[in-house]
């Protein structure tokens, strides 16, 4: 290589000069951004089944809690644990719809029954049933299991 020869330039340099001083910080945070969620996306089979991610998804997802009217008996009608589609809750829902001046809600959370042993998750079952309740105001909460044979 001659004193006269000129090294080629760096491409990778080039680009990286060029994207910071085209977009700059918030553009770079904004470019890696929309490459996450491209990966997200075209990969969402895995992903969904990531440790966390069904959580994250229901809190993402939910309704907000609806609030019942002071002034009339409301139902709220939870999520039921077991029932898949929640073809069980729009039945329950469908049948005190037919009471009249009954104001319906549903509920788009399950109330779990889970913890340390049996009388600490019923105990936590009902602390977190009474906090909806208190939170939607209504007058009455329905909760519970679906048993299939």
């Amino acid at each position: 290589m001659a004193t006269n020869d000129v090294p080629p330039p760096d491409l990778t340099e080039q680009v990286n000069a060029w994207v910071w001083s085209a977009f700059g910080f918030w553009g770079l945070v904004a470019f890696a951004a929309c490459g996450a969620v491209f990966f997200v996306y075209s990969n969402w089979d895995s992903v969904s089944r990531w440790p966390g991610m069904p959580w994250l998804l229901n809190l993402v997802t939910r309704k907000a809690m609806p609030k019942a009217d002071s002034k009339r008996f409301s139902v709220l009608v939870a999520r039921l644990n077991n029932d898949t589609d929640h073809e069980h809750q729009k039945l329950i829902l469908d049948l005190l719809r037919g009471f009249e001046g009954v104001q319906v809600l549903a509920l788009d959370r399950v109330i779990p029954a889970n913890g340390t042993g049996a009388r600490n998750s019923e105990k936590e079952g009902h602390e977190k049933a009474r906090d909806y309740l208190t939170k939607a105001g209504a007058s009455i909460l329905i909760l519970g299991r679906v048993l299939k044979l």
